[in-house]
């Protein structure tokens, strides 16, 4: 009886035992399955975003190019590149490609003495362009009065800007020519002052009819904000290619160099700003000050960052010729000038198979008349003597300007004779002779001056505009005046008798040149016995040879001469 009493138990208890095992065997095999099912969510996700970084880096051969490269240069500069790491981005997947593209590029530009040249290595495949967002016609939305206006050849900084009503061609993401050696430098600034006010890229390009490659502008400013439309590129202008192979580099942005591609910005609607290379390493800060400048003369409400209000502006540098660029070339100036002694290396790829225009591009691209394309040649180069440019600018109707005893002159020549140069000279507007032996820095002109406010719908706003940019680049003024008439009237201390001078009104042509509001210039006294404000300028004028205060509203017309 006791045992099978205790059977009993048994097989009642191991009967418990084994449903409580069954139960715990099922919440572990439904454990096991939704473990599976979440890891399943995760890859399946994780490959699809891969799939996307992937097809947005190019193919894989790229990316193990890229590796190799890497790998390579860490080995060989690893102490300098720790000082140039470049912080991780933390935007979309493209940019994070992107970044790592331009790492590669940072690594090669790193001033190393390393013995391996990997110059020859390219990416095999650019990062694929983006579609562009324009999805119809845009035009630009301000008057581009340009108070910067220069002629060839120029002096830096200087400013191209669209004709007025532009179509814009809206850039596209994507970038494969090499960055400048102060590019990443400059960027910071750019953005520090920009920013807030601006949409700043540094990895933007257009494509236009009838040309291979790209234009990839160094920095792109972009303000679409109440359709004001403001495209802006910004380049940094070196004299010669960054490469430490003396034998194999080039001379680049000399004279004439860069024309066909500012006009093909320009008649899609950008503004061009260039800079030379050593005033941005100089004096970034200027630079971004004139960046300020050109965007406040189209823009009034643009406010200008107060931080920049009190840096000093930028002298000018002549725009050098092919062969100074040549000779600096061979003298290692970029070099000197920098502080450093080699440029390192930079990747670059010349495979744009896989970039096409897109149909709103297409769309653009016929609204676009392009100027006539004109070939790269060292035109104005300083090997010609004063003779062959002089005789140059007669026989083709172009002008001259030179310093004449230590004055800047602009003048129509008309001939040579006796080792003079005569000709109509916009300073003093008249006929002049000039000796050959006192005329330095002599260029050929296009036009005598480099911007013209005039015309039956001229404002007081343009015209004060134009003269205050000169009051600040120290421009020279012609203008045509009105002398209001006026009536002075006496008694003949002898007879008693009234007499009464009066003086017409005289309309008359002049140049005036150290000009100043007459707030800054005039003593208290005088301001207020005349009752003088912002309106009035003091200049010296060079039809009566004197100091002289004019009225913004009596000048009806204005040039600012190309000096």
């Amino acid at each position: 009886m006791i045992l099978q009493i205790t059977n009993k138990d048994t097989l009642d208890s191991l009967s418990n035992i084994s449903d409580s095992n069954f139960n715990y065997g099922l919440l572990i095999f439904l454990g096991i399955i939704a473990i599976g099912l979440i890891l399943l969510i995760y890859y399946s996700r994780r490959k699809s975003k891969q799939d996307v970084i992937n097809n947005l880096a190019g193919n894989k051969k790229s990316i193990l190019v890229e590796s190799i490269i890497t790998s390579k240069v860490n080995d060989s500069t690893k102490k300098t590149q720790s000082a140039n790491e470049i912080k991780p981005d933390i935007g979309n997947s493209e940019i994070k490609t992107l970044k790592k593209d331009e790492q590669v590029k940072r690594e090669f530009k790193s001033e190393t003495k390393g013995s391996n040249d990997y110059s020859s290595i390219k990416v095999i495949e650019p990062v694929k362009p983006e579609k562009e967002e324009q999805s119809k016609e845009k035009y630009i939305g301000y008057n581009p009065i340009n108070i910067f206006a220069q002629t060839e050849p120029f002096n830096y900084p200087y400013v191209i800007m669209p004709k007025p009503n532009s179509v814009i061609k809206f850039p596209r993401k994507g970038r494969i020519g090499r960055k400048g050696f102060k590019e990443e430098d400059f960027k910071k600034y750019i953005e520090k002052y920009f920013k807030e006010s601006f949409q700043v890229f540094d990895d933007r390009f257009i494509l236009v009819k009838n040309n291979p490659k790209p234009f990839e502008p160094d920095f792109t400013l972009i303000d679409e904000k109440n359709n004001i439309n403001i495209f802006l590129d910004i380049e940094i202008d070196e004299p010669y290619e960054g490469l430490n192979d003396i034998s194999k580099r080039r001379p680049t942005h000399y004279q004439q160099f860069d024309t066909n591609r500012n006009n093909a910005f320009k008649n899609r609607g950008w503004i061009v700003i260039r800079f030379a290379e050593i005033q941005v390493h100089q004096k970034p800060n200027s630079c971004c000050r004139f960046i300020a400048d050109v965007l406040k003369s189209i823009n009034p409400k643009y406010v200008v960052p107060a931080s920049l209000s009190n840096i000093e502006r930028l002298n000018p540098i002549r725009q050098w010729t092919k062969e100074e660029a040549e000779n600096w070339s061979l003298e290692r100036y970029r070099e000197k000038y920098l502080g450093i002694d080699n440029f390192g290396q930079t990747l670059t790829s010349d495979d744009l198979s896989n970039i096409e225009e897109t149909e709103i591009g297409e769309k653009i691209e016929d609204i676009v008349e392009d100027d006539k394309f004109i070939p790269i040649e060292a035109k104005y180069s300083n090997t010609n003597s004063k003779l062959d440019k002089i005789y140059s600018a007669i026989n083709s109707g172009k002008y001259l300007s030179f310093k004449f005893k230590n004055e800047q002159s602009v003048v129509k020549p008309i001939k040579v004779s006796d080792d003079k140069l005569f000709a109509f000279c916009y300073v003093k507007n008249r006929d002049r002779d000039f000796s050959l032996y006192q005329i330095n820095d002599l260029c050929l002109k296009d036009s005598y001056y480099t911007l013209r406010v005039a015309g039956p719908t001229i404002g007081l706003d343009q015209i004060t505009q134009a003269v205050n940019t000169a009051i600040v680049y120290h421009k020279l003024i012609r203008m045509k005046y009105t002398r209001s008439s006026w009536t002075n009237m006496i008694v003949d201390r002898e007879t008693g008798e009234l007499l009464i001078d009066r003086i017409e009104a005289e309309e008359s042509v002049r140049t005036i040149n150290d000009v100043q509001l007459s707030i800054n210039a005039l003593a208290q006294e005088h301001i207020e016995a005349y009752n003088l404000n912002s309106n009035y300028i003091t200049a010296y004028c060079n039809k009566r040879e004197e100091q002289r205060t004019f009225r913004f509203d009596r000048i009806g017309e204005i040039e600012i001469l190309n000096i």
